[in-house]
């Protein structure tokens, strides 16, 4: 099983991204908060990017963030979250959303 793709809107600090996990090996995540630039890269969404994973397969971030409270503060709407996942043969998509 592999997950191949994950698709985020309005998650926590992510208005919107989708991001390929198929055959990355590796990875480092560097980010650039353009909303506050006195912060650098603090609340960017580094961190959101694994929450939106746990987030989307268990309904809990790794931080023990539910319910609303992963929604976007700037827009307060349509939370999203999306992830493809392969089983051999099969493709799944699994999608969470708040209102």
């Amino acid at each position: 099983m592999k997950f191949t793709e994950l698709s985020i809107q309005n998650f926590l600090a992510i208005g919107e991204a989708s991001i390929s996990l198929e055959d990355r090996g590796l990875v480092l995540i560097q980010g650039a908060n353009e909303d506050d630039t006195s912060a650098n890269s603090n609340g960017s969404g580094k961190s959101s990017l694994a929450d939106a994973l746990c987030w989307v397969l268990y309904g809990v971030t790794a931080r023990g963030v539910t319910g609303d409270g992963v929604v976007n503060n700037v827009t307060g709407k349509e939370c999203k979250v999306s992830v493809m996942i392969e089983d051999g043969s099969a493709t799944y998509r699994i999608t969470r959303h708040r209102k």
